[in-house]
């Protein structure tokens, strides 16, 4: 499905999730909506789930966001995705296999886009020389809840370059950098060429300021 189709999606008040694939150069790109009732919400948060509730939490992380301290400061139930998953919330973070999950670390980042308030999750990773982008935005509407995430993947930016000049690896150290490659490894934002960080960073953003609430 093209990401045309998303958006025209997302404009009809998408109930469920909607997907598009595009490609960039290398980067590749997966879009996904879900609506999160305000029943399931509050079941994940704890308490009474309406926009305004949500707006209060957006408002604490800005609030530590401002001060330049980290955002796990206050540790809000309504940004810890394993809650999505215990609540049957399937999301693109939640079908991750255990072992990966425990070994990435998440990054939260605050956001006025538009008429709306964002909290983002992000997951950064490297594995068998591809870079894995997870960014879940979540945002209310309404008194619903709705989770934005992107899935970026790029097969390049890792990858072993070689040129014609170079010599051939011996077996048994190509087989060792092959099992070092395949080992999952944890990025931080920082780690990342600039360029695909800010190229994956502003595809997420274009998707979340496409979404429209019209339920």
């Amino acid at each position: 499905m093209k990401k045309t189709a998303v958006i025209c999606a997302l404009l009809l008040g998408l109930a469920g999730s909607a997907w598009a694939q595009t490609s960039d150069d290398s980067v590749e790109h997966t879009h996904t909506v879900s609506h999160i009732s305000t029943e399931t919400a509050t079941q994940i948060c704890g308490e009474q789930f309406s926009t305004s509730f949500f707006n209060e939490q957006y408002e604490k992380l800005a609030l530590l966001k401002r001060c330049e301290l980290s955002l796990k400061t206050v540790p809000l139930k309504i940004w810890d995705l394993d809650r999505y998953e215990d609540h049957n919330v399937e999301l693109p973070y939640t079908k991750l296999e255990e072992a990966t999950k425990k070994e990435i670390k998440s990054f939260l980042g605050v956001e006025k886009l538009g008429k709306y308030k964002v909290i983002t999750i992000s997951h950064l990773y490297k594995q068998n020389r591809k870079l894995h982008a997870i960014n879940t935005s979540l945002l209310s509407a309404k008194d619903q809840l709705y989770a934005l995430t992107t899935v970026s993947t790029d097969d390049e930016v890792f990858s072993a370059k070689k040129d014609d000049q170079s010599p051939e690896i011996p077996a048994i150290i190509k087989r060792m950098q092959d099992e070092e490659a395949a080992k999952l490894s944890n990025l931080a934002p920082a780690e990342l060429n600039e360029e695909v960080r800010i190229k994956i960073w502003n595809e997420h953003l274009k998707f979340v300021r496409s979404f429209k609430n019209k339920s």
